[in-house]
């Protein structure tokens, strides 16, 4: 028994040794293949921040190889890809629900069985409550998810660098300020 346990754990210990397969990745330039490779379509909605800071929540119309066309506000509006900085997807309400109504089941049986004690059961607590606390878990799950996003796409930044003359009738010197 000792002989394959040691054997186990030195095969999972040589096998940290062992160098991991990396697969090289195309290199994509366009905004449109960068989406598409996201599994992006036109008609999802999604929430774009341009470079100026200003957040358009709209659906995708229209995607080119250098540009997309958003409808927001029931007006189309083109960005290139040099005006984009992020792009957000809205996330599938499924996945709240799913979990709001485990976590209302699980609730649901803590209650009973601090309630009724061993003897939870059918008689004891009735079976609607279960679904009482399961809805609820659902609902709740799905106003959580409705707020939870997925960043799709995020350009990076250069660096920036300032530097002004700081002069006062006492000193001077210079004021550097960095950003990214």
């Amino acid at each position: 028994m000792r002989t394959a346990w040691r054997w186990m754990i030195g095969a999972a210990a040589g096998s940290l040794l062992l160098p991991g397969v990396a697969a090289a990745q195309d290199a994509t330039t366009s905004l449109g293949e960068i989406l598409r490779s996201r599994g992006l379509r036109p008609g999802d909605g999604i929430y774009v921040i341009d470079t100026r800071g200003h957040r358009l929540k709209g659906n995708l119309s229209d995607l080119s190889t250098d540009a997309l066309e958003i409808t927001h506000r029931g007006r189309k509006r083109t960005l290139t890809g040099a005006e984009v900085f992020r792009i957000d997807r809205q996330d599938s309400w499924a996945n709240g629900i799913g979990y709001g109504v485990l976590l209302g089941a699980a609730s649901f049986f803590g209650w009973c069985h601090a309630v009724g004690g061993r003897e939870c059961g059918l008689y004891t607590i009735h079976p609607r409550f279960g679904g009482i606390f399961m809805l609820a878990g659902g609902v709740a799950g799905a106003v959580v998810d409705a707020n939870m996003h997925k960043t799709v796409f995020l350009t990076s930044r250069s660096a920036r660098v300032s530097v002004k003359p700081f002069v006062t009738k006492a000193a001077f010197g210079a004021q550097v300020s960095f950003g990214w």
